[in-house]
């Protein structure tokens, strides 16, 4: 399994950003509005916990999924 792949490692906004096909902007803004995934400040850098990442996108597509059931 590589490094990349266990619920404990580390990424970077870049990482994260090419895992999730979004811009590097928008994890930014996502940071400052708080709305999007767990991240820990080390200093000047950014860094998104693997597990943390996966919870959050769970949630987000259950609470995706139960918005569209209610319309």
């Amino acid at each position: 399994m590589p490094e990349t792949d266990k619920p404990d490692s580390l990424w970077s906004p870049e990482h994260l950003s090419d895992y999730l096909r979004i811009p590097v902007k928008t994890l930014a803004r996502w940071r400052r509005r708080g709305t999007g995934p767990p991240f820990t400040r080390m200093g000047r850098h950014v860094r998104y916990q693997r597990g943390e990442v996966d919870t959050w996108l769970d949630l987000k597509k259950n609470s995706t999924a139960t918005e569209t059931k209610g319309t």
